[in-house]
């Protein structure tokens, strides 16, 4: 299990679980901090632009473009021909349900029973 993980100094966290385990304590954590760009906005720059702003990526939003976004590759045509409704499909992240929020919560839970 991981024991300590370097995030920016200016991220801000959730607590999402917090169980105590032979006098210490467990946290999980969700990052809500957002840099100035998302993953998905920074692929629809233009090449320059992109070079120009890459330093405003989180560490998250880059493993993001490495892993689950490696396969998307608009051509600087594309992004120029995309229209608006197309980008902002592109751009909508879904916001998720009361009840999907405590299936998730129930999911985190046994994840952190399977792991005590």
């Amino acid at each position: 299990m991981e024991k300590e993980v370097l995030y920016n100094k200016n991220s801000i966290f959730k607590v999402i679980l917090k169980k105590k385990v032979d006098g210490r304590f467990y946290i999980l954590l969700e990052e809500v901090y957002r840099m100035s760009l998302t993953a998905i906005e920074w692929i629809l720059l233009p090449e320059d632009e992109q070079q120009r702003r890459k330093d405003e990526l989180s560490s998250h939003e880059c493993f993001l473009l490495r892993t689950a976004y490696d396969h998307v590759h608009f051509s600087e045509e594309e992004k120029r021909n995309m229209s608006e409704e197309e980008k902002r499909k592109l751009l909508n992240h879904k916001e998720y349900t009361k009840e999907e929020k405590a299936e998730q919560a129930k999911q985190i839970e046994i994840i952190f029973r399977e792991m005590f």
